[in-house]
């Protein structure tokens, strides 16, 4: 997981480097460059935190991490990244309004 939160890092400084003409790679590569790890942290972050009483939102998780690994053919890969961990958080906060605080686990 920290792996991959590192490689976020590198894949954005790829990101920049393509998008001012200092990189030879395309859009695509340079996308998939934040895309992949971005998915990995995200599939990390489910399997670290998934627990049965969240059966509601147990499917969000891998579907984001699909998205976000589609996200490269677009050619606009890190603004919809973002707007889809945005989307992610919205989601899960819809979801889980309704349970109390402390009661979780319950």
């Amino acid at each position: 997981m920290f792996a991959a939160a590192a490689g976020v890092g590198a894949g954005l400084a790829a990101a920049v480097d393509a998008a001012t003409d200092h990189a030879t790679i395309g859009s695509t590569v340079a996308g998939a460059a934040v895309a992949v790890p971005v998915a990995v942290f995200i599939l990390s972050l489910w399997v670290i935190h998934y627990r049965p009483v969240y059966h509601r939102t147990r499917f969000i998780g891998p579907v984001a991490a699909v998205l976000v690994l589609l996200t490269p053919f677009t050619g606009a890969a890190v603004p919809l990244i973002g707007i889809l961990l945005a989307s992610l958080v919205g989601l899960k906060l819809a979801f889980n309004r309704e349970r109390p605080v402390g009661l979780e686990h319950a």
